[in-house]
């Protein structure tokens, strides 16, 4: 869920904190990845990937997966209605509990690996 301050858009916030001064936009045939999952995607992720692409913020504090990427993660997101976006080298997950139909409203959780 996106949550903005007056005026202040919290990609560009990221963008400058961690020094990115690319304006690149990734072109992400959306329709195509969320086919395959069988779901739609929260529009911060999308955003975020659109931006900075796969890879890691970091070295290795947080790994963000690219959206083909994704569908690897069915079987786990079947079993435990949690679908990984993210993870580190602490084996931590970052998944989205996507138990709401709207995905911008899903809360994110440790996938408890």
């Amino acid at each position: 869920m996106t949550i903005e301050l007056a005026g202040v858009d919290w990609l560009e916030s990221l963008a400058n904190a961690v020094d990115w001064g690319t304006k690149q936009v990734l072109q992400v045939d959306w329709t195509g990845v969320e086919g395959r999952l069988g779901c739609r995607l929260p529009s911060d992720y999308k955003r975020l990937v659109e931006r900075f692409g796969k890879g890691t913020f970091d070295d290795g504090y947080i790994d963000l997966h690219a959206p083909e990427d994704l569908a690897a993660w069915a079987s786990f997101h079947e079993q435990t209605g949690a679908l990984p976006w993210a993870s580190n080298d602490q084996e931590l997950l970052l998944c989205w509990v996507t138990d709401a139909a709207d995905p911008d409203t899903w809360p994110v959780c440790d996938g408890g690996q």
